[in-house]
């Protein structure tokens, strides 16, 4: 008798299965059951080999970063000039070798300083006091621009003694703007800075007598009536001639 589309004969009664029928179904069933726990268990294991060879990597990448930053320290620490990163905030978190060396203070006393001026008397350019917004670091993180060639005269750690520093500030930013560390470096121009001064003297002033020469007299007088003029006030000018100096100086020569 023909078995109907919702498995049941035609007058209504269950259908009837031979055990070779029941066999049948439970081995299609157990082989089902098998291949879906090894398309599981293969899934599973791709997964596995995945996340090693990811956790491989980011630790091969790590160790990539850590060498690198080595021998970027390597590099820093060999470098003659001073060179010290700042926070986001100017505090020091690292100093070099030679930057201890030009300021003359310990790795300890220099760490969480907001500035390499440690006695807090910097002199700028001109010999004036350099007030804080002038600090190359400082004027760095303020104005997000980085500072070149800033010349600072600053007294060694516990010292009288003046150096004269070329310093310069590069503020480092992330890929959204957000303000980094700042990288300060600098180098000793003391003598430098002394033989410019030297020469500027003997610019300004007589070998002879040491006294003021006429290039530094037009000088001063040009600041005065440009003084006199802003302010609307008068300039004097006292004229003093020796009297036949210059048969003295001709007759007896400059020792005289």
């Amino acid at each position: 008798m023909p078995l109907s589309p919702c498995w049941g004969r035609a007058d209504g009664s269950a259908p009837r299965l031979s055990v070779g029928s029941i066999l049948g179904i439970g081995g299609l069933l157990c082989v089902g059951l098998i291949v879906s726990i090894w398309v599981s268990r293969g899934r599973a294991q791709a997964r596995a080999r995945g996340l090693a060879l990811a956790l491989k990597e980011a630790e091969r990448t790590a160790e990539e970063l850590r060498s690198r930053e080595a021998q970027l320290r390597g590099m820093i620490e060999g470098l003659s000039v001073g060179v010290t990163l700042h926070g986001p905030d100017g505090q020091i978190l690292h100093a070099n070798t030679a930057a201890l060396t030009l300021l003359g203070a310990t790795r300890e006393l220099l760490l969480g300083r907001d500035s390499i001026d440690l006695e807090g008397d910097a002199l700028g350019e001109e010999g004036a006091p350099l007030g804080p917004g002038a600090n190359p670091v400082r004027a760095a993180i303020t104005t997000r621009r980085p500072v070149r060639d800033a010349v600072m005269g600053l007294r060694r750690a516990g010292s009288g003694e003046r150096t004269w520093m070329l310093v310069s500030a590069e503020p480092r930013f992330a890929s959204d703007g957000t303000p980094g560390e700042i990288v300060c470096t600098f180098n000793d121009i003391t003598e430098r800075r002394r033989a410019h001064e030297q020469i500027r003297h003997l610019a300004y002033h007589d070998a002879l007598t040491q006294l003021p020469n006429r290039e530094l007299f037009v000088d001063r007088l040009g600041v005065a009536l440009v003084q006199g003029q802003r302010h609307k006030r008068g300039v004097a000018l006292l004229f003093i001639d020796l009297d036949d100096f210059k048969l003295v100086n001709d007759a007896l020569g400059h020792t005289v």
